[in-house]
């Protein structure tokens, strides 16, 4: 273990992390990752430079669910044509017979625009994190030919 990197003590991660996924620079070195958690949020770590150093990315989570619902696998990330990133990530969780009982929670797949620069890692300022209400809500339906075939 290099350093292990504290959540703000506002949040918890209720039974922790789930999947990380590695951002690199452009020389592929690691500058960031992205994690879920059971309580729903989408954290980004600041991971340039020593060990000391790494933390939080805005001491706050990027993205939180509406209730709270988990993102338990790991995000998925490209260049976002305006800067950042845009993350990728779905909710729910299947790891005891509990889970697979739960129909009462609808669970989704959520992209997230991150204006932090991966060039140096400069943040945007006033970021707040990003509400599921915030979002614009698209439903993929089933696709039909022009005679309704």
């Amino acid at each position: 273990v290099l350093r292990t990197i504290s959540l703000p003590s506002t949040h918890s991660a209720g039974d922790g992390l789930g999947g990380v996924t590695l951002v690199r620079d452009a020389g592929r070195r690691i500058v960031a990752a992205y994690a879920g958690d059971a309580r729903g949020h989408l954290w980004r770590f600041d991971l340039r430079g020593e060990p000391s150093t790494w933390r939080v990315s805005y001491g706050r989570p990027l993205f939180t669910t509406e209730g709270n619902r988990p993102i338990y696998a790991a995000p998925a990330w490209q260049a976002h044509p305006q800067g950042g990133t845009m993350v990728v990530v779905g909710t729910g969780i299947a790891l005891d017979e509990n889970h697979l009982r739960d129909t009462a929670h609808r669970n989704g797949i959520f992209g997230i625009w991150d204006p932090t620069s991966r060039d140096d890692g400069t943040e945007s300022s006033g970021f707040e994190t990003i509400a599921e209400s915030q979002l614009l809500e698209q439903h993929i339906g089933e696709l039909r030919g022009q005679d309704g075939n």
